[in-house]
């Protein structure tokens, strides 16, 4: 059971202010059937939290939008365990965290063109509780051109990179530590499509270049994560003869650093109204 409230918006210097507060309550209970515990857990979340927006005009068909935002939130749960072979264990933990958020927007919009463009950071920090840290970056950046009403080109990039810090435990030395985890990611895609390529009719033409990179960074490692496919080129033709379809795809790929090719063809004829 929860509930919400939202403010109303106040107007500064042309920047809107918004505030929002809300709280849940949930309880949970698993019996036991004679090979399992019986558990109950109650569970607590209150929130409170501001946003500011500010929006630019940048030119004719293109905006500029800055928001900021935190939230103030409190968690606390409750655990209770009733053992088949032990007496009653139960359990508590009180956490309270702020999360911090600044993002900037930029978008323009044509009749021919299109292009955006977003960076966002959020910084999760516990105040009180385990002293957990969580931070993350994000940029996108996507966008489309025509050259005519036959001929497109659309592309996207994104780059993420993230920190985690865990609460401080022993080593193996025997010393207290925080565990510090970092990852990022950048991927990347463009598209080139024709609707009637060498002026055929119905017959389109594809081509998708494709790039990615993960790599996670932990304490004396530096690991790219696996079974990631982080170079793909795939051409494809596709072509409609009345009741006859076909398709050739050409796919040129690499995954782990092993270089992969793929070539099909299919041809389907339909039958029927």
């Amino acid at each position: 059971m929860g509930a919400s409230y939202q403010g109303d918006s106040l107007s500064l210097g042309g920047a809107r202010y918004d505030w929002f507060t809300g709280g849940a309550v949930g309880f949970t209970t698993t019996e036991g059937n004679g090979t399992t515990d019986s558990e109950q857990q109650t569970a607590l979340n209150l929130q409170l939290g501001h946003t500011l927006n500010r929006v630019w005009a940048t030119g004719e068909l293109s905006t500029l939008t800055i928001s900021a935002g935190q939230t103030l939130s409190y968690t606390k749960i409750q655990a209770s365990r009733d053992l088949r072979t032990e007496d009653l264990g139960a359990g508590t933990g009180d956490v309270t965290a702020l999360l911090n958020t600044l993002s900037g927007t930029w978008a323009s919009i044509g009749s021919a063109r299109s292009a955006y463009a977003r960076a966002t950071y959020s910084d999760s920090m516990a105040l009180q509780g385990p002293d957990n840290r969580f931070q993350l970056f994000n940029f996108q950046l996507s966008g489309s051109f025509e050259f005519d009403n036959r001929r497109s080109l659309t592309g996207d990039f994104t780059w993420q990179q993230t920190w985690q810090e865990e609460a401080a435990r022993f080593d193996g030395f025997g010393r207290l530590a925080n565990a510090r985890n970092e990852s990022r990611g950048a991927s990347g895609e463009i598209v080139y499509r024709h609707q009637r390529l060498w002026d055929m009719p119905r017959l389109r033409f594809e081509s998708r270049l494709k790039l990615a990179q993960d790599v996670l960074n932990q304490p004396g490692t530096l690991l790219s994560i696996p079974d990631r496919e982080t170079k793909l080129w795939e051409n494809r033709l596709d072509w409609s003869v009345g009741r006859i379809d076909m398709q050739a795809i050409l796919r040129v790929s690499q995954v782990d650093g092993r270089q992969r090719e793929a070539f099909l063809f299919r041809i389907q004829r339909n039958f029927g109204n």
